[in-house]
């Protein structure tokens, strides 16, 4: 983790995310269980948090996740990354870690 000026707390994550299917796909990203959380998709250019996968491609995202301290209750917060599309939705469980209280 990284103590960003201000008091937030900054978590990086790298997401692979594999499309099978012979369409591209645009995924939409989200954090949950993490109040005021702010999302920024590393060289991202667009301002939103869809994530584009060209056809039966493997692709890597690097995400940065940024959050009051105060939103921490100790060293290691569970947080919940959701992937949506129209028809699905994925999640999987990760931490977010942050200074020990």
């Amino acid at each position: 983790f990284v103590n960003l000026a201000g008091g937030m707390i900054q978590n990086g994550y790298t997401i692979k995310l594999q499309n099978r299917e012979r369409a591209a796909a645009s995924l939409a990203f989200s954090v949950e269980n993490l109040p005021g959380a702010q999302i920024e998709i590393v060289g991202h250019t667009r301002g939103d948090l869809v994530l584009d996968i060209g056809p039966d491609t493997v692709a890597s995202f690097r995400v940065l996740v940024r959050a009051p301290r105060t939103a921490l209750k100790s060293d290691s917060t569970p947080i919940v990354m959701k992937i949506k599309d129209r028809d699905r939705e994925a999640d999987a469980d990760a931490s977010f870690r942050g200074p020990a209280r």
